[in-house]
C-alpha cells in the first residue's frame, strides 16, 4: 500500500489497481519479506501505468518506503546494501545454496533490541572501503564455500537478541557443536529466525 500510495501521489495517474498478496516467505523472518513485495509493487505500477521510471528513480523511491526496497529493485543476485540501504553493491553472481531458516513462536520487539543496542565502532562500510570480511564473503558465496562463509557470517543484533531470549543462543551453540558452523540470525527481528546454510 505505502508503494502504491507514493506512485500515486507523485504522479497522478489516473486510475487504481487490484493487488492480491500470497505470501511465502515468513512473516517477519528478517527476510525482507515486505520489501521485496513493496518493489514489486513499485514495478508492477511503473509498467502498468507506464509511467516510465527506469530502476535509479525506482530505487530512489524505493528508499523512502523501507531501507531494503533498493535491494529488490536491482538485478544482483548478492548485493550489498550501504548508506540508509539504498546504495546496492554487486558482491557476486546468483549461488546456489539451501538455507534452512527455523522461526520462533516467541517473538521479540525490534523497538526492544534495538533499545538494548550499542552500535559497534569497528567498522564502517563505505563505497571506496569495503571491509575484508565483505570481500570474503563474496569470495567464498562464488565459491560455494559453507565452511569460509561460517567464518565471517555475522549480525551485530545477535548477541541483544541472544540475551534478551536466551533460545536463540542455546540452538546456536547446538548446531555448531554439531558441525553447522554457516548459522546466524536473519533480521533485526520481529519474529526470531534463526538460519543456516549447507550444501
Amino acid at each position: 500500500y505505502k508503494a502504491y500510495d507514493l506512485l500515486k501521489k507523485k504522479y497522478s495517474f489516473v486510475g487504481s489497481v487490484y493487488i492480491h498478496l500470497k505470501k511465502n516467505i515468513p512473516v517477519g523472518a528478517g527476510l525482507g519479506g515486505a520489501s521485496s513485495d513493496a518493489a514489486s509493487v513499485l514495478i508492477g505500477v511503473n509498467t502498468l501505468y507506464r509511467l516510465g521510471l527506469n530502476l535509479l528513480q525506482l530505487r530512489e523511491l524505493g528508499s523512502k518506503i523501507g531501507a531494503d526496497v533498493p535491494f529488490f529493485l536491482s538485478s544482483y543476485g548478492t548485493a550489498l546494501g550501504i548508506e540508509k540501504g539504498d546504495v546496492v553493491v554487486r558482491l557476486c553472481e546468483k549461488t546456489a545454496l539451501w538455507v534452512l531458516l527455523i522461526i520462533f513462536e516467541k517473538s521479540l520487539s525490534t523497538k526492544l533490541v534495538y533499545r538494548h543496542f550499542c552500535y559497534p565502532r569497528r567498522f564502517r562500510i563505505g563505497l571506496t572501503k569495503i571491509t575484508y570480511e565483505v570481500i570474503m564473503l563474496s569470495l567464498f558465496l562464488k565459491r560455494r564455500d559453507v565452511s569460509g562463509l561460517g567464518k565471517v557470517m555475522h549480525n551485530d543484533l545477535f548477541s541483544v537478541s541472544r540475551r534478551i531470549m536466551p533460545e536463540l543462543g542455546r540452538l546456536l551453540t547446538s548446531f555448531k557443536m554439531n558441525g553447522i558452523t554457516a548459522c546466524l540470525m536473519s533480521g533485526s527481528i520481529l519474529c526470531s529466525g534463526i538460519s543456516f546454510m549447507f550444501l
